[in-house]
């Protein structure tokens, strides 16, 4: 009957309080998904990318290996599913995982990973290996009041994957992030032979009104640091520090 087999607790809320939290937890963020999923379908059929392809398709001798013929890519993502049980005295689960190149960060933590290596990891009941390779782009939906809302969403968070590091890293630069959410400017820019050398990048942002219209962007105040470039408030770096100052629209 419907209380008997194996798996006849499917239901989270059948379950303790810890796997509801961490079970709504995960569905609540496919549905923040729902842009990406979209947005890799179209590539699918715009131009043959597979959404879902084994690990092995890329690197054939890993269908061969136990340990990682699971793994597979989910768009942009690296997935590593676990498969084993957890060791209940460390109440966590021991967990290979290759790597492949490039460099790659923990889509939940931001860890990062350089490719081409096996790792061994231990997970907690709450942690999945979920990947993003440097330079992805995963937009998430932002609209928590529409808890069921499929369609092109008002607002979104977007998690672009550091690729500017490695440009920054390229052109003989570093990457100096403000101290405070308030701080002018986003990004600075500084030369590591020279550290007099900097550049203040600053993103600007914008929203669509309707399907034809964008609203226009909004470039911000800084007439205070003109006025006195000297100034130390909520400014990473005195004005009169920097080189030249940008500001890039997305």
């Amino acid at each position: 009957g419907y209380y008997q087999g194996r798996y006849y607790r499917r239901e989270p809320w059948r379950w303790n309080a810890k796997t509801l939290e961490i079970v709504s937890r995960y569905l609540r963020l496919r549905h923040r998904l729902v842009p990406y999923l979209y947005s890799e379908a179209y590539l699918y059929h715009r131009y043959g990318n597979l959404f879902m392809k084994p690990l092995y398709y890329d690197h054939p001798w890993v269908y061969d290996d136990d340990t990682y013929r699971d793994e597979y890519y989910f768009g942009q993502m690296l997935v590593a599913p676990i498969t084993k049980k957890k060791d209940m005295l460390m109440n966590r689960t021991e967990h290979r995982i290759y790597i492949p190149d490039g460099v790659w960060y923990d889509f939940m933590t931001g860890k990062k990973f350089p490719g081409n290596k096996e790792y061994k990891a231990f997970y907690r009941d709450e942690d999945y290996p979920i990947f993003v390779k440097r330079g992805g782009i995963i937009p998430l939906n932002n609209d928590s009041e529409k808890t069921n809302f499929t369609g092109n969403p008002e607002k979104l968070e977007i998690h672009i994957f550091p690729l500017i590091l490695k440009f920054a890293d390229e052109i003989g630069y570093k990457i100096i992030l403000p101290e405070c959410q308030n701080y002018y400017p986003d990004i600075t820019f500084v030369c590591k032979d020279n550290e007099d050398i900097k550049f203040a990048v600053d993103f600007k942002s914008t929203y669509r009104k309707n399907q034809y219209k964008c609203n226009g962007f909004t470039l911000g105040s800084h007439g205070i640091y003109f006025q006195n470039r000297e100034s130390t408030k909520n400014i990473q770096f005195p004005y009169n520090q920097y080189k030249a100052h940008f500001c890039l629209g997305i």
